[in-house]
């Protein structure tokens, strides 16, 4: 079965029942159940075909007009035979008491059959064989008239007071039906009445924010801050420092980055839109979408106790898809030479995850002391672990440089830049080759390898070893 040249809506079926297809149906919003013409409501509201069964609680689709072919309607007779609604939503050519045509037979076949659908009017019992002479009176509908059209015209009240579409509503209703353009900006609601949708806009809240680091807004319908509300938002200017948001006249609000330092300055850039989510218990935005002006990594703490934020950690292994750390120090080799990062999350307990920064700037730092640190001082590596020092470390502890110091304060205002570099052994350069050395060997060049390469020196019997031989 298909429809041609029509109008078809999509309905629910909030009856008990399955509505079988080619039944009729009162179609109220976007509800149906099945029309009568022993039922008033029949003729209250519209009605519509089925083009194929509709179970309980789920929707279909409803012919309000058009051509349906692919039927057998020779079960209703020749071209030209008018189609009446019967009781239960079926189809009569009986014209009955109550008669509200539903449509005429356009091509009588068993298979390819066709039947053009419109209701034409709910007319009395003195109406003559197929011509609409007077409405019935009775019930909701008390003097309406058929148009040229076929569209009833109902002079009852209006939908919001006594359920029934008014004429204007009614009018208007089947006007949009016989509009195949219409506008975008329009729909029906469950009354039959047409409105407009919101001219100002939807998704997500948003705004432009003027101003630099002190940033302002105006959105429409913020009046206060809730827990997760989320705001898409455009900054004009880039940060300098830490900065705020404030939406109309509520309060400035921090903006945090979402691993919950504040922002530092770069991580808004001009024309950056950027999503702030709003939370309750720190009163701070949480800001997505910052620029890339730190690295960071998600990781394990490998140690037996928890690892605290600005502490140093290097490499241990891996575990799934995250890298294991433990506290570095500069003592050895083992617990140097791998130093990755320093601990940008709060705390992370033994065995769980947090983040760690690898390069870029962390703050709310209180091991910068003004007493024994400047801005610019370089960070090297302590001796325990976990430690900061700003003494270069010599042999036997190992040199790791982990960046240096950008504030200096008494506080918890410190910040540093983290950029991790670590030392080498004298075996680890690329063009040494004295990876196992004995007691007593030097280094010596070796100009066919182009290596400096571990060698013992040969003394010749009767002379001491003065480190040089004679040219």
């Amino acid at each position: 079965m298909i429809i041609s040249d029509g109008k078809i809506i999509k309905c629910y079926n909030g009856t008990a029942d399955t509505i079988p297809a080619n039944n009729i149906v009162i179609v109220k919003g976007k509800r149906i159940n099945i029309a009568s013409n022993d039922d008033i409501n029949s003729t209250q509201y519209p009605l519509g075909y089925t083009l194929a069964s509709i179970n309980s609680g789920n929707y279909g689709e409803i012919v309000l007009e058009g051509t349906i072919q692919n039927i057998n309607t020779t079960i209703y007779g020749s071209e030209g035979t008018i189609l009446y609604l019967s009781t239960g939503g079926a189809i009569t050519v009986t014209k009955p008491t109550t008669a509200i045509i539903i449509g005429t037979i356009i091509h009588s076949d068993y298979v390819t059959g066709s039947i053009y659908f419109k209701i034409i009017s709910a007319a009395s019992s003195s109406t003559s064989s197929g011509t609409v002479t007077s409405i019935a009176t009775t019930g909701p509908i008390t003097g309406g008239t058929i148009t040229d059209t076929g569209t009833i015209g109902i002079n009852q009240a209006n939908s919001t007071t006594d359920g029934y579409l008014s004429s204007t509503d009614w009018n208007t209703f089947n006007n949009k039906f016989n509009d195949p353009t219409g506008t975008t900006s329009e729909y029906i609601r469950g009354d039959g009445s047409v409105a407009t949708f919101p001219t100002t806009g939807g998704g997500i809240p948003h705004g432009t924010a003027s101003g630099t680091d002190t940033y302002t807004t105006t959105i429409s319908g913020v009046t206060a801050y809730n827990d997760a509300d989320a705001y898409l938002i455009r900054f004009t200017t880039g940060n300098t420092s830490t900065c705020t948001l404030q939406i109309n006249t509520l309060a400035a609000v921090p903006l945090y980055r979402n691993n919950d330092g504040q922002l530092i300055g770069g991580d808004i850039i001009d024309g950056a839109e950027m999503l702030c989510v709003y939370n309750s218990t720190t009163n701070r935005f949480q800001v997505i979408g910052t620029a890339p002006n730190t690295l960071l990594s998600y990781v394990t703490n490998a140690e037996s106790t928890t690892i605290n934020k600005g502490q140093a950690v290097y490499a241990f292994g891996g575990q799934g898809d995250r890298l294991k750390v433990k506290l570095a120090y500069n003592t050895s080799d083992a617990t140097s030479a791998q130093t990755i990062g320093i601990v940008l999350s709060t705390t992370i307990a033994a065995n769980q995850k947090g983040l760690i920064i690898m390069q870029g700037q962390i703050d709310g730092l209180n091991l910068f002391p003004t007493s024994t640190w400047a801005d610019g001082d370089p960070v090297y590596l302590g001796s325990t672990a976990g430690s900061f020092s700003h003494t270069k470390p010599s042999a036997p502890n190992h040199l790791v440089y982990l960046g240096f110091v950008t504030t200096a304060s008494n506080g918890s205002a410190g910040r540093m830049y983290v950029r991790v570099q670590n030392g080498y052994e004298m075996d680890e350069l690329h063009n040494v080759a004295a990876q196992n050395p004995s007691g007593g060997e030097t280094l010596i060049y070796n100009k066919n390898t182009n290596l400096w390469e571990a060698k013992t020196v040969i003394v010749p019997a009767g002379m001491n070893w003065m480190g040089a031989f004679p040219g």
